[in-house]
C-alpha cells in the first residue's frame, strides 16, 4: 500500500475529544475545531503528527498491518459516529 486509504468520512474528526493526543483539537463538543461542513480538515498540510496515520506506524510494525487495523477502526468508529456501516 501507497497511501492510507481514507474515505474521507470525517468521523475520526468527530472524536478528537478521546484521545490525549487529539484532545486539544476539540471545539468543545468532540468535533475537530479544523473540520469542515463538508467534512474536510481545514489545515490538512499542517494537521498535527496525531492526524497522520503514516506517522503514527509503531517502528516494530509493518505498514499494511498499520493499515489493516487502522481500516477496521474507522469502521467501528464510523458505525459509532453515523450508526452505519462504512460503505452502507
Amino acid at each position: 500500500m501507497s497511501a492510507f486509504p481514507c474515505v474521507g468520512c470525517g468521523a475520526c474528526c468527530r472524536l478528537v475529544a478521546r484521545a490525549p493526543e487529539t484532545a486539544h483539537l476539540d471545539r468543545g463538543d468532540g468535533i475537530c475545531r479544523h473540520l469542515t461542513d463538508d467534512n474536510r480538515c481545514s489545515i490538512y498540510d499542517k494537521r498535527p503528527t496525531a492526524c497522520r496515520v503514516d506517522a503514527m506506524c509503531p517502528p516494530a510494525l509493518e505498514m499494511s498491518e498499520w493499515y489493516r487495523r487502522n481500516v477496521d477502526a474507522c469502521g467501528r468508529l464510523h458505525l459509532e459516529v453515523y450508526g452505519t456501516p462504512m460503505g452502507g
